[in-house]
């Protein structure tokens, strides 16, 4: 899980290198120049595996999966809009918020248990985003100046994007708990996939304000682009590996690494410094995470005592 989180924060760093660099490549062309190779190397895999389902998923879960594959949409497009205008680790830290919102739609939807500590714990991360958007530490502008200019706006709406796609991983995560094991991972993974690449595709053919397809300007820029598709993959790799390898809680915890990592690459690679509100945010966040995954493992475990006992 620490490799996976490593490989997140390496793609997630190139992908704000390149909305940055001299061609200010839109995070819908990054986005489906990964998805692309993913689809086609995933759906050949399914095909000749013969597995059921092809390319899909069944008709009778159609719904289930396309909450996950537009849920799962809207969570990535929301990190690589919120890298253009957002620190890496900012952008990292707003993520977090994902596990807790699902957490407490699935007690309303699914009847999931969630203890009213948990839903306290919930409520601090509003706090902490807060802290990370932090508009009144920003210079405001004059007010003749150009709106698109304005770094309060650009933070404002990285953060918005950011939050939507929180809402749209934790519809995803919902949906797969949902589904249960009625679809094959591979088959609900290319539905996906699949969906992003046509989302993206179509958006930057019919919405010229996108700036359609760039060509990366150089050898580097090329790189970048390769280097966030093979991150991105080695990412879902060994997420998948480490989950089947450690049930337990102590394999999600170790997704906040993820922000060790973004904290030194944006040092690094990007020489930024965090803010002090943005480190006060993050811990906030982290905090409450980690309190809700240590709550719920301890309630789990108390059930799983008394099971035995009777």
């Amino acid at each position: 899980m620490v490799l996976a989180q490593l490989f997140s924060s390496l793609m997630s760093v190139s992908i704000r290198i390149l909305e940055n660099s001299s061609s200010k490549m839109h995070p819908l062309q990054i986005l489906f120049f990964r998805m692309s190779i993913t689809t086609v190397a995933l759906s050949t895999y399914i095909w000749k595996q013969k597995i059921p389902g092809f390319p899909v998923g069944r008709r009778e879960n159609a719904h289930l999966l396309w909450i996950r594959a537009m849920g799962g949409f809207l969570g990535v497009f929301g990190l690589y809009y919120s890298l253009k205008y957002l620190d890496l680790s900012e952008a990292t830290v707003i993520t977090f918020l994902t596990p807790m919102l699902a957490s407490f739609a699935g007690h309303f939807l699914l009847q999931l248990p969630f203890s009213f500590p948990e839903k306290l714990a919930s409520a601090f991360p509003l706090v902490g985003v807060l802290l990370v958007a932090s508009p009144w530490s920003l210079p405001a502008g004059s007010p003749n100046s150009d709106p698109n200019t304005n770094p309060i706006l650009f933070r404002l709406s990285a953060l918005g994007i950011g939050l939507i796609g929180v809402c749209g991983s934790a519809a995803a995560f919902l949906s797969m708990q949902a589904l249960g094991k009625r679809e094959n991972p591979l088959i609900v993974v290319n539905g996906f996939v699949a969906l992003c690449c046509t989302i993206s595709l179509v958006s930057l053919a019919i919405f010229p304000t996108l700036g359609g397809f760039v060509i990366p300007q150089n050898a580097g820029e090329l790189f970048l682009l390769v280097l966030s598709a093979v991150c991105g993959f080695a990412m879902q790799l060994f997420i998948t590996l480490s989950l089947q390898a450690e049930k337990s809680v102590t394999a999600m915890n170790m997704v906040y690494t993820q922000l060790v990592f973004a904290l030194i690459l944006d040092g690094i690679v990007l020489g930024a410094s965090p803010r002090p509100s943005s480190i006060a945010g993050g811990t906030v966040i982290v905090g409450s995470s980690l309190f809700v995954a240590w709550h719920k493992a301890r309630s789990q475990s108390c059930r799983d005592e008394v099971n035995e006992e009777v």
